[in-house]
């Protein structure tokens, strides 16, 4: 509980926007899916998507920003780019056509597709890096985490990222940013309810348009309503499930359940 609270305040509320180079990718969070193809689809795939910007000089990561989003929609990536990079920087990403509207944004677009085979080339390697060691830190640290804390952790994430290099400076900043909070009580924290809420926004590609569409935000409601899908679009399976995923004991599973962490 302390940990969470903690957390909270890993985020200063007046950062400074990224600016010079900044690279951009997102990635989904969450652990293997059966059945579930590569790429953007997001109809019936219980992993989160964080959309991350890494800031460069002289081609080494600086600072770090991530958010959870509902989908890879221009409206969407844009408007964090927005959020986190000051005007006039160099935005690098890959060949996503969301990020076509950069430029008439007041960005330096820089656009790379990355190609395949002996011509693949990485566009964002400082973003590659930081995406596997988030998902190492998930996994190996945490050994997963409860969807609805998602957004907590990735916070105190970027906040180890970015004092990586200074860590007595970050020590001393996190009990700062402490002494500046309220107090955060165990509902708020169990509940996660001062945490984003992402609502989950299935694929195109997957869902079609017209009548098809508006019959699986119907049954997405419900799914909603019945608590099946949480604030990061993550689907909670039942308890059972959680023990056969986690592979261990009733009394180990409950033990668990009780301090958050279920698979990343």
């Amino acid at each position: 509980m302390m940990l969470h609270k903690l957390r909270r305040a890993t985020v200063v509320a007046n950062r400074t926007r990224l600016s010079g180079v900044i690279e951009i990718d997102e990635a989904w969070i969450g652990g293997e899916q059966k059945g579930m193809p590569g790429g953007r689809s997001r109809q019936g795939r219980r992993a989160a998507l964080a959309v991350l910007a890494v800031e460069t000089h002289d081609g080494r990561p600086v600072r770090l920003r991530i958010k959870l989003i509902p989908d890879d929609k221009a409206v969407t990536l844009i408007g964090f780019v927005k959020e986190v990079v000051e005007p006039g920087s160099v935005v690098v990403t890959d060949g996503w056509k969301s990020y076509l509207g950069l430029t008439a944004e007041g960005y330096v677009h820089q656009r790379v597709v990355e190609g395949s085979g002996a011509s693949f080339i990485n566009p964002v390697p400082a973003v590659h890096i930081a995406i596997g060691n988030l998902k190492a830190w998930l996994i190996g640290t945490h050994k997963g985490v409860w969807p609805r804390h998602l957004a907590a952790y990735l916070d105190e994430f970027v906040f180890r990222y970015n004092r990586r290099r200074n860590l007595p400076l970050a020590f001393r900043t996190l009990l700062g940013l402490g002494t500046s909070r309220g107090p955060t009580s165990y509902a708020t924290i169990n509940g996660a309810h001062d945490m984003p809420k992402i609502i989950y926004t299935p694929s195109n590609k997957v869902t079609g348009r017209g009548k098809k569409r508006r019959s699986v935000a119907a049954q997405q409601g419900h799914d909603q309503a019945d608590d099946k899908i949480l604030v990061t679009g993550l689907a909670l399976g039942d308890e059972q499930g959680q023990r056969n995923e986690l592979g261990i004991g009733d009394g180990q599973a409950a033990s668990r359940a009780a301090e958050g962490v279920v698979p990343a």
